[in-house]
């Protein structure tokens, strides 16, 4: 993916910071080859458009987006919506996160807004729904609410108004290689200690246990403190519970032990999980040195020589401990009508669209996303198995680190971490420098 995740000339800081959401993850290739940041996106007028193409009765809305790979399934809805209401996209990528945040944050109060945009969710949607920069969708909710759960409007609502529609609704999750597992005759766990029992197995036949690096290092604390107790999550992201719990440090020492056991790559600032390099995770799992990690459904797809449900399948990382709410990590990703849009009418008819059956049907056929729609069937086995898990086992869905808290504290939280997998020790002064950055961050956020 040249200058994406994969990159191994860069340090993982650098590259973290460039990869901070999995849009610039996906972004990769693309991002040379979309609109850069001064580029004719920014010379286009404004990011709206002032008057409004017609060309056979099929009317043109702007879309904005920083998913350079996803322009494909863009426009795969976009060709449906053309045919069934008359509306159709013309996308405006973004190759840098960065950019396209603080471009889409500069036009929301003005009419340059574009008609739609992807988003994200928990603050980042805060700063464009509190000041009442995103439309109300709640009537599309509503008419659509056999299709969508209740709980899942929430993540897609600010103060009780659903400002959003579901462009992504990835668990996150522990895949498996599954001709690692035949071979040496493992099961997939049903119990931490099941699952803690397979790694001296893999790692004494010559198997790495488990994928992880320094750029992606919230992958396994995130899931074993989701895997303690969803509620404690969901407290520690609101301020409501601290990084010092008794229960964050033992689930951080759970990890530390397999640091400290060699269950991870040896240089794990080397391994990414992007790029086509011999170090990418993707790479070494399809070559079978690699038996599991923990990473979103989205990333499924990009193992790229292995099929789901054949050559890997998922489980949902088994409880730590008793008593806690069970929780699984979803990432989220939104689409949203920009209120100041100068084609409302157009862009509430496209949302419309894209939330009804047909449409997004169309996306996940397009995509092979998760699906989140409960009459839609995602397209892959190893994700509808995870989604009926979910339900069958009464998992509260819960937002991934970077959706749920202030983005400062998440961004101190990888750093800490990515430190505590290259020198695992004590968790607790890694815990105390993450809270004291929370403190200070919750200072100004309250």
């Amino acid at each position: 993916m040249g200058s994406s995740a994969g990159s191994t000339d860069e340090t993982w800081t650098e590259l973290f910071n460039r990869a901070i959401r999995r849009r610039q993850f996906l972004a990769g290739a693309g991002s040379a080859i979309f609109v850069g940041a001064t580029g004719a996106v920014l010379d286009a007028c404004g990011l709206g458009n002032s008057t409004q193409s017609t060309a056979g009765g099929v009317r043109t809305i702007s879309l904005a987006h920083d998913q350079a790979s996803w322009k494909d399934y863009y426009q795969a809805v976009s060709d449906a919506a053309s045919k069934s209401i008359g509306v159709q996209w013309k996308q405006i990528p973004f190759g840098a996160v960065d950019v396209f945040r603080a471009t889409l944050l500069s036009e929301a109060a003005t009419h340059s807004v574009p008609d739609t945009f992807g988003w994200f969710t928990g603050f980042e949607m805060k700063a464009m729904a509190a000041p009442g920069y995103l439309e109300d969708l709640s009537s599309i909710w509503e008419a659509e609410s056999a299709g969508f759960s209740a709980g899942l409007r929430s993540i897609f609502s600010y103060n009780g108004k659903a400002v959003a529609a579901p462009l992504l609704g990835a668990p996150w999750i522990i895949y498996y290689n599954k001709q690692i597992f035949s071979k040496y005759n493992l099961n997939p766990p049903t119990s931490l200690d099941d699952f803690e029992q397979l790694l001296p197995k893999l790692k004494s036949a010559g198997v790495i246990p488990l994928g992880g690096s320094v750029d992606w290092a919230t992958a396994w604390p995130q899931s074993l403190i989701v895997a303690t107790d969803a509620q404690l999550w969901t407290d520690l992201m609101a301020n409501r519970a601290k990084w010092t719990d008794s229960r964050i440090v033992d689930a951080m020492n759970i990890w530390r032990g397999w640091l400290e056991k060699g269950y991870f790559p040896p240089d794990p600032s080397s391994v990414h999980y992007g790029g086509p390099n011999g170090n990418s995770f993707a790479s070494m799992f399809v070559q079978n040195k690699v038996a599991m990690t923990a990473m979103a459904t989205w990333y499924g797809p990009s193992v790229s020589g292995f099929t789901a449900g054949t050559d890997f399948d998922g489980f949902i990382m088994p409880s730590v401990g008793s008593g806690g709410k069970k929780g699984i990590v979803v990432e989220t990703a939104a689409l949203c009508v920009g209120h100041n849009g100068q084609h409302k009418s157009d862009a509430l008819a496209m949302a419309k669209f894209f939330m009804s059956k047909q449409g997004y049907e169309t996306w996940i056929k397009a995509s092979g996303n998760t699906s989140v729609r409960t009459d839609v069937p995602s397209t892959s086995p190893v994700d509808a198995k995870i989604v009926k898990d979910m339900s069958s086992g009464g998992y509260t869905a819960v937002d991934r680190i970077f959706e749920a808290t202030p983005l400062d504290i998440a961004l101190a939280a990888n750093d800490e971490w990515g430190k505590f997998i290259l020198k695992p020790g004590d968790p607790m002064p890694t815990l105390q420098r993450i809270q004291a950055k929370a403190d200070q961050v919750w200072a100004t956020n309250p």
